[in-house]
């Protein structure tokens, strides 16, 4: 079946092409201040110009000793983050820590949940 066949977690150093030794994840309403110097220097300011603003907005900054390595705002449209010790901003991981538990809920739309 196709519920068979989907995931039950979610590895980011898996989907990654690159070398990262930390994940930054800042969620909704995260104004650029309250963004890590190291993130904020090298994220686009474009996306962080608006990151404050809109709702189901991720901002997932990977850095290597300290510099970033990779930066990507995601549309959280049919999927969430949430954190079983309850939500911080920002989460800061470990490739070993991102692992995320994929749920599915009533409509089918995926929710990443991180057992901390």
């Amino acid at each position: 079946t196709a519920l068979a066949s989907r995931p039950s977690e979610i590895r980011f150093s898996d989907l990654t092409g690159f070398e990262w030794d930390t994940v930054e994840i800042y969620g909704a309403y995260t104004y650029p201040k309250q963004i890590s110097p190291a993130a904020r220097g090298g994220a686009d300011i474009i996306s962080l110009s608006h990151f404050g603003v809109n709702d189901g907005l991720d901002l997932m900054v990977f850095l290597r000793d300290g510099e970033v390595v990779y930066c990507e705002t995601v549309w959280a449209d049919g999927y969430s983050f949430y954190f079983s010790s309850g939500y911080r901003n920002p989460t800061v991981l470990t490739p070993e820590g991102a692992v995320f538990v994929v749920e599915y809920g009533s409509g089918g739309y995926p929710s990443l949940r991180l057992e901390d």
